[in-house]
């Protein structure tokens, strides 16, 4: 078993953590069913928005995971095969006792929602005004209430001031959920990854801090982990906004400083692999300075943060790089121009089907082909599939996708349909925002939608976004001499073929498998594998 410990600090940690949650879905190789992923989302505006939807996305793949492989736990080759736990549950599995989900309780107090409040400052009387007095010369006493940083509204986050988050974030190490992550960890089978922006304020404070606390702890064992760090570097920017004390103009100055004290105090030092990720060429983004209204849409630089997770993992599998040993960098490059006159603003698969990101995106092709068959098919045309040996066996005719089914009458086939919808929808959001022509780059991995007159093929021979799957030299498919790649049908037979090679069922006799559940996620896995395999049909 090996355990992998994520801190999510602030809006982009969340974000990174919804992409990581998508790759881990398509079943990357490294993250087998042996592989535990402890989620913890750290961020003190409460409501931040792009947290839920993180949070949500976590949850629906937990559930997967759970009612598909509860009875067949053993994995090596299946979508949503790692496990996505809490820390409450895993120390109970120990006997010990813990109170932590999938985020860290952090955020202001009723009566400190005011930095001056959490710091004590209207506390400084009598012998100790003249600590007010060091106070107001540190920090900006502006007049101006949205920009005096002793007057300022944590209830949001720190509206990236940095010099505030790092106050702040020095009583992390006290909380229970930290407490309860050095009771689970252990150094010889587990490793960390710290996840935050340099140019807000949660995260280049939370970085710091979390490194330093584990680093300098009491605990030796925290001194032996094997500890990452992804630093983003600016990659969108924000409109001016009247009472907002967040300027994007200085993203790149607050950069620049975090970068030279990390280096310069030695923090680099006791991390042994950084990952730094950004994008100069800036994404517009609505200027929301928190809360529900910021829901920023995935961004190209959270996917390559995502897979810089992935390769921290792969490329030490038998966590042996630990310890203080020397620090080592990584970066990762598309290949082209993408700067400048020339430069493409749009990335597909065919500039990511090499080097390390192949391990990524080839299951993420199969995870997309499942999906677009369950949806289209499974879920969608029922009638189409009334005759196929897998859609009776499994009695996929009696299921709905309105809801999961109830405590009382408990059917886990109807279950884990419900999720899969779930996850469907989840999933073609975060397509479609990659995809947005907006982004500084647009990421353009996959179509699910099926293209107007093509119904007869659901739209699957167009379904990769991929040079050579979008040029038909001959033009439309339906004429006399172009053919689409692979027809709906292909899947059908791969489907039934999955039902009885894997050993589910025998023709003539019933259902050798009961659990139906693992049987659906088991033949779409196997099914969308081959289907990718076959060369003849798919030039990918």
């Amino acid at each position: 078993m090996k355990r992998l410990f994520i801190f999510g600090i602030g809006g982009t940690g969340c974000r990174v953590l919804r992409s990581l949650n998508f790759m881990l879905a398509a079943g990357i190789d490294g993250f087998d069913s042996e592989t535990q992923v402890f989620p913890i989302i750290i961020d003190y505006d409460k409501e931040n928005a792009d947290k839920e939807r993180t949070l949500d996305c976590i949850k629906n793949y937990s559930k997967i995971h759970d009612t598909a492989f509860q009875a067949h736990q053993d994995q090596k080759d299946q979508f949503f095969m790692a496990r996505m736990r809490q820390m409450k549950d895993a120390l109970a599995e120990e006997g010990k006792n813990g109170t932590s989900t999938y985020e860290l309780n952090y955020a202001p107090k009723k009566d400190e929602k005011q930095y001056k409040e959490s710091i004590g400052y209207e506390q400084l009387t009598g012998d100790l005004y003249k600590t007010q007095f060091l106070l107001e010369s540190l920090y900006d006493t502006s007049i101006d209430p949205d920009k005096a940083e002793l007057e300022i509204d944590m209830t949001v986050g720190f509206k990236g001031n940095p010099n505030i988050g790092s106050v702040v974030f020095h009583e992390l190490k006290k909380t229970p959920e930290y407490k309860d992550f050095v009771q689970l960890f252990n150094p010889e089978t587990d490793s960390i990854m710290i996840i935050g922006s340099l140019f807000g304020g949660t995260g280049s404070s939370g970085i710091p801090e979390l490194i330093t606390a584990i680093r300098n702890s009491n605990e030796m064992k925290l001194h032996q982990a094997r500890l990452g760090a992804i630093m983003v570097l600016p990659y969108f920017s924000l409109p001016p906004k009247s009472k907002s004390p967040i300027n994007s103009g200085l993203f790149n100055s607050k950069t620049k400083a975090a970068l030279s004290y990390y280096e310069d105090s030695g923090l680099n030092g006791n991390v042994n692999a950084i990952y730094y990720v950004g994008d100069s060429n800036d994404t517009k983004l609505d200027h929301n300075i928190g809360g529900k209204e910021q829901l920023n849409r995935a961004n190209f630089v959270e996917f390559v943060a995502a897979m810089s997770v992935v390769h921290f993992v792969t490329s030490d599998p038998n966590n042996e790089k630990k310890g203080k040993a020397k620090t080592e960098y990584f970066k990762y490059a598309v290949e082209g121009e993408l700067y400048g006159a020339n430069g493409k603003s749009c990335i597909d698969l065919s500039d990511l089907l090499k080097d390390n990101t192949v391990s990524v995106i080839r299951p993420l092709c199969s995870l997309t082909l499942a999906m677009k068959y369950f949806h289209d098919c499974i879920e969608g045309d029922k009638k189409s599939l009334s005759k196929v040996q897998y859609f009776s066996q499994l009695g996929l005719e009696k299921i709905t996708w309105k809801t999961n089914s109830s405590i009382s009458n408990p059917d886990k086939l109807q279950d884990i349909c419900y999720y899969l919808h779930e996850f469907y929808e989840f999933y073609k959001d975060w397509l479609d925002e990659l995809n947005n022509e907006n982004n500084g780059h647009q990421l353009k991995l996959f179509n699910l939608a099926t293209p107007t007159g093509e119904k007869e093929n659901y739209g699957f021979h167009r379904i990769f976004a991929h040079k050579d799957q979008t040029r038909e030299e001959n033009g439309f498919w339906g004429g006399k001499k172009s053919k689409p790649t692979f027809w709906k049908t292909d899947i059908d037979v791969a489907m039934n073929n999955a039902l009885t090679d894997n050993g589910h069922f025998e023709i003539g006799k019933t259902l050798k498998t009961p659990e139906k559940e693992f049987v659906l996620l088991d033949i779409l896995r196997t099914a969308s594998n081959n289907i990718m395999k076959d060369n003849t049909k798919i030039n990918i």
